[in-house]
């Protein structure tokens, strides 16, 4: 007989931290760390209207804001069309890697 479990609300999270805090420890991750400071990358607000960084994906998580998954992906995949939109083709072989990863692929990996 074949069974079938679903992954608890907690385990949920807790796959999506640790989905975080893998891709924060990347060497590359530093410039999506946190919010993007303009004195590095100059008008950097007038060009991306909805920022987003891996600090704030964290506290979001840590505040119970994401109800599903999809929230988690949709915010993760706008740290990289931020990227594409202000860097243009210039992004990095980091932020091309992690264009083609869907992050929840980690969660069933580690639930």
């Amino acid at each position: 007989m074949l069974y079938s479990f679903s992954a608890t609300e907690e385990d949920i999270q807790i796959g999506m931290h640790k989905v975080i805090e893998y891709i924060k420890g990347h060497r590359d991750a530093w410039p999506f760390i946190g919010p993007v400071d303009e004195d590095y990358a100059p008008n950097y607000y007038n060009v991306i209207r909805q920022p987003m960084d891996l600090q704030t994906i964290e506290d979001k998580l840590d505040n119970h804001e994401y109800l599903t998954l999809d929230q988690f992906r949709s915010d993760f995949q706008l740290v990289v069309l931020n990227c594409h939109k202000y860097n243009g083709d210039s992004s990095g072989l980091f932020i091309s890697k992690l264009n083609e990863t869907d992050p929840t692929n980690f969660l069933w990996e580690e639930i």
